[in-house]
């Protein structure tokens, strides 16, 4: 699913 792959970007993004 592309949506988790997204999500686990956004994550590492917050993640910072």
């Amino acid at each position: 699913m592309v949506n988790y792959h997204y999500r686990a970007i956004q994550l590492s993004i917050a993640n910072g």
